[in-house]
């Protein structure tokens, strides 16, 4: 299902939340397929690169063509603060 031009301008922001492994990743590809909308993960780990195994960190074919923010920012080993990423796209 997608929506119109008028029901995208007035969309909800949709959270998903909930214990690991209940399926929010796949809810949340749909949501913003038929959204037409960006996907902003809030996972702690997903940030880091290279930190793959063990994250559920989308694969760059979930990533296609719904954009993922906040995945792969940082290595490791750097500091990263809410405060360093507000102006990141």
């Amino acid at each position: 299902m997608r929506l119109s031009e008028s029901q995208r301008a007035s969309r909800p922001l949709v959270v998903l939340v909930g214990p690991t492994a209940v399926g929010k990743s796949e809810i949340g590809l749909r949501l913003a397929h038929a959204l037409g909308t960006d996907l902003l993960t809030a996972d702690s780990r997903q940030v880091y690169r290279g930190m793959d195994i063990a994250t559920d960190k989308p694969t760059l074919e979930q990533r296609q063509g719904v954009p993922h923010r906040l995945i792969d920012l940082v290595n490791p080993d750097e500091s990263l603060t809410p405060g360093s990423i507000a102006g990141w796209r």
